[in-house]
């Protein structure tokens, strides 16, 4: 059992990974020291929608973000070719 105060830091550190990046599952788990039915749990927990994918997870968020700078970086391409 995590105590209530570990439980909520480890609850924060993941909330702010996930605004920032994908979240590698196997590496949250070891560097928090969780199972993976307690961080399956905490992500439940997460206010924003959640993307998985195999063992990582991210925030739609985060997920939109990238899809949106992807994009720009194929109009751009195409903008330079067709100078």
């Amino acid at each position: 059992m995590i105590p209530k105060a570990e439980l909520t830091a480890i609850a924060k550190r993941l909330r702010e990974e996930l605004s920032v990046g994908l979240v590698a599952k196997p590496k949250f788990i070891s560097e928090n020291n969780v199972s993976l039915g307690s961080l399956d749990t905490l992500l439940k927990y997460q206010e924003d929608r959640l993307l998985h994918y195999n063992d990582h997870v991210c925030s739609q968020a985060y997920d939109d973000k990238i899809a949106e700078y992807a994009a720009r970086e194929i109009i751009d391409r195409k903008i330079d070719n067709n100078k």
